[in-house]
């Protein structure tokens, strides 16, 4: 199977895990065109860094309730097993459009031997990441590391095998389930409103 015709599969079953953690997200399909409801969150300085008609292959939005913001999901997908050269363009990907969440998701297995070599080298998955928010008036600006996280995409059983570091959404549902738990106990006596 071609890298095009994983484009619209992929997508659709992100989009599925997505939407059991975020309930507003857009995916959209992005090899050849950002459209504009993504082209308009970034600045020209991020389309000179990409140059012409390069951009990944899956791009979109998640919108985070309790943090009460945006963050950016790029994807490059590959046909066959990924190499480290697919990972750099991952990577560089995540680094131009300050994403929160990058994916590099193939019809594939990663080999043992990139495996062991990214288990010995783990920071090399990480890239920098800025946030700014504003606090008393003014904004400040951190810098904390994002991760690229490997697949493999079974298309016929339409499943993502054998996430690499780890399962990126075993985050989420730990803090879902904590939401989840805070949402069910019960109020104390003696606090909030009218009390």
């Amino acid at each position: 199977m071609s890298e095009k015709e994983l484009y619209e599969p992929i997508k659709n079953e992100l989009d599925k895990i997505l939407g059991k953690y975020y309930r507003r997200h857009e995916l959209y399909i992005t090899h050849k065109k950002i459209p504009k409801e993504l082209k308009n969150k970034f600045d020209d300085i991020t389309y000179f860094f990409l140059g012409k008609n390069n951009f990944p292959d899956i791009m979109g939005f998640v919108f985070d309730e309790i943090l009460e913001k945006e963050s950016i999901v790029v994807v490059e997908v590959k046909s066959g097993k990924p190499n480290i050269g697919n990972f750099y363009q991952a990577k560089r990907y995540a680094e131009i459009f300050d994403a929160d969440h990058c994916f590099l998701i193939s019809s594939g297995a990663i080999s043992e031997e990139m495996r062991r070599a990214f288990e010995s080298k783990n920071w090399i998955l990480k890239y920098t990441k800025g946030v700014e928010m504003e606090i008393g008036g003014e904004t400040k600006k951190w810098h904390f590391p994002g991760g690229v996280f490997f697949s493999q995409f079974d298309n016929e059983n339409k499943a993502f095998l054998n996430w690499f570091p780890r399962d990126p959404f075993e985050d989420y549902k730990k803090r879902l389930a904590k939401i989840e738990k805070k949402l069910s106990e019960p109020v104390r006596k003696g606090y909030g409103p009218g009390q």
